[in-house]
């Protein structure tokens, strides 16, 4: 999907691919000016990590929490989901990987699940929610 471009006119840009973690992105880009077109130029292989704020509500489109945080053995995880309408729940390390999986069908009241990390290394982790109303993420620190 396009990012957002901020910085145009000027010698720095940056480039904002969205909410969601991704890999192998691509940038192009041609500079132009009163001389012409330069050369076509591509950045391969660029990947994105993304760590919102807790509780940013912009970025949290269905109440998702998640507690304890920082969490040690278990982490509850919370949010609303309409009846039988599909989700994904992933937590990802801060390479990308994904390191737990779930998916399910809402009931419709708010769904509680509870992921046993006490196998997985003390650090900051990304929890991500996929449904019908979009992405939610928040950060997750285990310790």
């Amino acid at each position: 999907a396009p990012g957002t471009i901020t910085g145009q006119g000027t010698k720095n840009i940056t480039v904002g691919f969205g909410g969601a973690i991704s890999s192998s992105l691509v940038v192009t880009v041609r500079a132009s000016n009163a001389c012409g077109l330069s050369p076509i130029r591509s950045l391969n292989g660029i990947s994105s990590v993304f760590c919102p704020r807790m509780g940013d509500a912009t970025l949290n489109t269905a109440g998702l929490k998640v507690y304890p945080n920082p969490a040690h053995d278990l982490l509850n995880v919370e949010f609303g989901i309409a009846a039988d309408e599909h989700y994904s729940l992933q937590l990802f390390d801060l390479t990308g990987r994904v390191v737990m999986s779930e998916e399910g069908e809402g009931t419709g009241n708010v769904e509680l699940k509870v992921m046993n990390v006490s196998e997985l290394a003390k650090g900051s982790y990304i929890i991500q929610l996929k449904s019908l109303l979009g992405v939610s993420q928040l950060k997750v620190v285990l310790e």
